[in-house]
């Protein structure tokens, strides 16, 4: 079975939900929970971190902002208007 590469809004929606969910977390628990290799994380991160979605707390803890809140909701209403109906 060919493994399946997820679109770059599908990520950011995990890593914004893992960090919106999670209080304390470090770099590596966002890797594992989101599947993603350091580097690509570190893209990703940086991604968000100029686009204000994000907020660095400390050294290895970050904080979701208002505007990644907003981004999150619309990016789930996206996904509810464009699933198959049961």
């Amino acid at each position: 079975m060919p493994r399946r590469h997820r679109e770059r809004l599908e990520i950011i929606g995990a890593i914004l939900t893992f960090v919106k969910n999670k209080k304390e977390f470090k770099k590596t628990e966002i890797m594992r929970n989101v599947g993603l290799s350091f580097s690509q994380l570190k893209k990703y991160l940086s991604l968000l971190l100029k686009n204000e979605l994000i907020i660095k707390t400390s050294k290895d803890t970050f904080e979701i902002t208002e505007k990644g809140e907003e981004f999150l909701r619309r990016l789930n209403e996206l996904k509810e208007m464009t699933s198959p109906k049961k």
